[in-house]
């Protein structure tokens, strides 16, 4: 078959090397490194846009095809419209065989993680190289970029993009995936809207997950209380619920890799991209932005002293490969088998290879403008990065530690001074758990929704439904029985329940199943609340102090102890926020006014120590969540 392209250059077309729903690809005869692709059905508006893409191609680097760009229409004769020339892009496989480990096993077995962070790194490069023309992909998947065993990228299926020509006229992407379609457009038809870029980078934000987290979709989880919703991950996706977020009700698949071994910019650069980005678009990192983040990642990464295939970010103490390893009893690169199937493409797979992985970059002259080329240097994490990346979690559990002990103590000052004004019979406990309530509940809705996430209301109310009706018991038990006693173990026992909820909250992602941290601190504050009530132990603020930081320690520690290593910090953490919280809280107070913390019937002095109260419950959370911290970064293998 013969075409020509515009200037009259006749092309004698070779063997037809692949066929698609819209067109079909053939080799050229004299030019092995170029190929055409011809359309079933050629349009005019195929034609237009395709002559505004070549007339202002994307910046392409001198020693790669980073984008397979259309280079010269074709006709099978004078004003009869056919289809282009693009370069050939040969030796490369489409991106899935990479992120997903069984193909990459089999294609690629000398591939690493750090081959993905360079193939991420390109991807975003060669993606900085379309938006700054002005041009968005639009139809981001796991079909559109092949990569090579050097981990170079290259862009295809280019024609279909949405072009802005340079008259202003937008030439639109008509097709996209559902799984990796941004939440403000989930059921819209891309025929009539013109896309932005912000949309593109929601898409670029997926595939640079599943380079990084072994194929593993950011959207796909386990969805609370087996909630059927259809596919999980586009409902999550039109939700907002990001399962790696720290207050998702979704959880991560139970053979997800942790989270936590990416790099704390990468980590950041996620939460942005879809927490953040879900309502506001705009706050999703860009590709240069990515490039950036990726190339301190790359950097970051450190050889495992065990296991010559495995590579980690050096903000961690261990190999998270060798723990997941471990745990299956075979290789991880082995191991996760996921519920994909690799794309169809034109092109051929290419052959297993038995030499050692030798990454490229793309060149430093197709390095978007801004950003500097990568090092050689490993760089090492300063302390204060690394705690800042937790920083979230640790000012969390200090307003949670500083709001449980102001609630508590607020509530009965107000009932305290109500019964004394109006001069009535005031059932305490019935109107102090309203206000507790009330605050525990808006405390949790605050910090609940800030993923955005709708579900999480029912969360909520199921929180304030347990919290409430517990307290209702209280009441009935002090109007009937007027067992003071009684009511002081029962209010010591809802008030370990309700921070208990609220602490999981914080900690939801290293200790998905928070019934047993719930339960256990709901007893043991219980128990706490019997030696109260019945004056088993003398009361003298150094003796309370250490027992109450033990008995809680301990109890919390019987549950961390199975997911963390050297865990037995907490209790000394624990005995040591609470000494220090009262020396400083309780000690100036006298004992008198001290003493009224073991009996809960006293709230004459409630708002004398108020202020000493609140420091008390900053200084412990500071303590703790300290030591929080660091354990959330020595999980168990």
């Amino acid at each position: 078959m013969n075409v020509q392209n515009q200037q009259g250059q006749q092309f004698i077309l070779g063997d037809e090397l692949g066929k698609g729903g819209e067109a079909r690809v053939l080799g050229v005869q004299g030019q092995p490194d170029v190929v055409a692709k011809l359309y079933h059905q050629p349009t005019p508006q195929r034609e237009a846009k395709l002559l505004a893409m070549v007339a202002n191609p994307p910046n392409q680097p001198s020693t790669h095809t980073a984008i397979a760009w259309p280079t010269e229409l074709l006709y099978l004769k004078p004003m009869a419209f056919s289809g282009f020339l693009m370069p050939k892009v040969t030796d490369s496989g489409p991106i899935f065989n990479f992120y997903n480990p069984v193909k990459r096993k089999e294609l690629y077995p000398d591939f690493t993680w750090l081959g993905l962070h360079r193939t991420a790194r390109n991807l975003v490069a060669a993606t900085q190289a379309i938006h700054a023309k002005n041009y968005v992909i639009g139809d981001i998947n796991e079909s559109n970029f092949l990569v090579n065993r050097q981990a170079l990228v290259t862009l295809v299926d280019t024609d279909s993009f949405q072009v802005t020509d340079l008259s202003g006229q937008i030439h639109r992407c008509n097709v996209g995936k559902p799984e990796y379609t941004p939440p403000e457009l989930q059921g819209v038809s891309f025929k009539t809207i013109d896309q932005q870029i912000e949309h593109d980078l929601f898409r670029l934000g997926v595939l640079i997950f599943q380079l990084l987290m072994e194929g593993y979709h950011p959207f796909a989880g386990v969805l609370p209380n087996q909630l059927s919703v259809g596919r999980v991950d586009l409902y999550c996706i039109k939700q907002g619920l990001f399962p790696y977020g720290y207050t998702s009700p979704v959880t991560p698949p139970p053979h997800a890799p942790m989270f936590e071994m990416l790099h704390p910019w990468v980590k950041a650069a996620f939460t942005r991209c879809f927490v953040e980005g879900h309502a506001t678009p705009s706050k999703r990192p860009t590709a240069k932005e990515w490039h950036q983040i990726l190339i301190e990642a790359e950097n970051a990464l450190i050889p495992c002293p065990d296991h010559s295939h495995h590579v980690y970010s050096n903000h961690l103490s261990y190999c998270p490969w060798c723990a997941l390893s471990n745990r299956r009893q075979k290789a991880v690169f082995q191991s996760m088998i996921l519920p994909l199937s690799p794309p169809s493409l034109i092109r051929a797979v290419p052959r297993k290879v038995s030499h050692r992985l030798n990454l490229t970059p793309i060149p430093t002259n197709f390095i978007p403008s801004g950003v500097q080329a990568p090092t050689v240097t490993r760089t090492q994490l300063t302390p204060l990065e690394m705690y800042l990346s937790y920083g979230k979690i640790w000012v969390g559990w200090i307003l949670v530690n500083m709001a449980a002990w102001a609630f508590f103590q607020l509530a009965d000052t107000f009932v305290f001074a109500l019964s004394v004004v109006v001069g009535i019979v005031v059932d305490l406990f019935s109107y102090g758990s309203l206000i507790i309530i009330l605050g525990y509940g808006y405390g949790i809705y605050l910090f609940m929704t800030m993923d955005r996430g709708q579900d999480r209301i029912s969360s909520i109310f199921t929180n304030l439904l347990i919290c409430f009706s517990g307290w209702l018991l209280v009441a009935a038990l002090f109007r009937f029985s007027q067992n003071f006693s009684l009511t002081a173990i029962f209010t010591t026992a809802m008030y370990g329940l309700t921070v208990s909820l609220v602490q999981w909250q914080l900690i939801r992602k290293w200790l998905p199943d928070g019934m047993g941290w719930i339960a256990l601190n709901t007893e043991v504050w219980a128990f706490l609340g019997i030696i109260f009530a019945f004056g088993l132990l003398p009361y003298h603020w150094l003796s309370t102090s250490i027992m109450i930081g033990t008995a809680v320690g301990f109890t919390q520690w019987l549950v961390l102890r199975q997911k963390f290593q050297r865990s037995g910090g907490w209790i000394l953490a624990s005995v040591a926020g609470w000494l220090v919280s009262a020396a400083i809280g309780w000690l100036p107070m006298g004992s008198a006014a001290a003493a009224s913390i073991g009996n809960l019937t006293s709230k004459a002095s409630s708002l004398i120590f108020m202020q000493e109260i609140i420091s008390s419950g900053a200084i412990y959370g500071i303590i703790s969540g300290t030591v929080l911290v660091w354990l959330l970064q020595k999980p168990k293998p």
